[in-house]
């Protein structure tokens, strides 16, 4: 995150940190899923 710094506003990294949280506990919950599934 060293590179364009300065460049990208604060609130569209805190957006991008905010849909890669929900991508993140998105993937977590179907990889859960396919354990319950899978068992």
């Amino acid at each position: 995150m060293a590179f364009g710094t300065g460049t990208m506003p604060r609130e569209h990294m805190l957006r991008a940190g905010v849909q890669l949280d929900r991508l993140m506990i998105l993937l977590s919950a179907v990889v859960i899923l396919g354990d319950f599934v899978f068992l």
